[in-house]
């Protein structure tokens, strides 16, 4: 899992996604936090949306958010009032 983020995100900016303004496909940011090696990644992808991907390798969880309209910094602020619920392990 850690080598499909890094293939995923490996162009990207190691600077925090609520940087990142949207742009050109291919650009982005990425960063890493936490023991477990979360990563974080906000891009633009080669038909123009905005993605955040978002990968949790401890409990072998990866999963992107798109936003069809290219808005980066929406998509960004979802992901932090949304996206932050804690994984449970059972």
């Amino acid at each position: 899992m850690a080598a499909a983020f890094e293939t995923a995100s490996a162009d990207y900016d190691r600077l925090p996604c609520k940087d990142f303004a949207g742009g050109p496909a291919g650009a982005g940011h990425r960063s890493t936090w936490g023991s477990e090696g979360a990563g974080l990644a906000c891009f633009v992808n080669v038909p123009g949306d905005a993605v955040v991907l978002w990968e949790h390798p401890e409990q072998r969880v990866q999963l992107f958010a798109i936003d069809l309209q290219d808005d980066s910094p929406a998509l960004f602020a979802w992901w932090q009032q949304h996206g932050q619920v804690p994984l449970v392990v059972p």
